[in-house]
């Protein structure tokens, strides 16, 4: 199995084949999905436990917050997760540069400070323990 695949990009096939590729294509990640999931026990909250989480994610030199999830949000805070797409994070990045601030070269040099039912933690370093604040 080779450590990276070369996948040619959908503008690389003639246009009248697009849709038939994207459909193929999907149809077989969705398959390769399913038959990944197959058996595996899926764990989902119990709300009547009305734990809340919340989240902030933190930049590492000096703790500007990049983002967070609050407790207070729809979902109650129970479940709840937060993805950066490539577009936001590039604009991110173009505006931290503009203001001449460092930035990490990876998600996991940021730092992460969470609460679950009102005891607060940080983590600081993938290899880091979670430390009660």
């Amino acid at each position: 199995m080779p450590d990276k695949l070369d996948v040619p990009r959908l503008e690389s096939f003639p246009k009248p084949l697009r849709p038939v590729v994207e459909r193929v294509v999907s149809r077989i990640l969705k398959t390769l999905v399913e038959g990944a999931q197959a058996n595996v026990e899926w764990w989902w909250p119990y709300p009547a436990l009305s734990g809340d989480i919340g989240m902030r994610f933190l930049h590492p030199d000096d703790h500007r917050e990049l983002f967070h999830a609050d407790p207070q949000e729809p979902a109650g805070g129970y479940w709840m997760s937060r993805w950066m797409g490539y577009g936001s994070y590039a604009r991110y990045e173009l505006h931290e540069t503009f203001h001449g601030r460092k930035v990490p070269a990876h998600a996991y040099d940021y730092r992460m400070e969470f609460s679950v039912k009102g005891h607060r933690f940080r983590w600081d370093e993938p290899d880091s323990p979670i430390v009660p604040i």
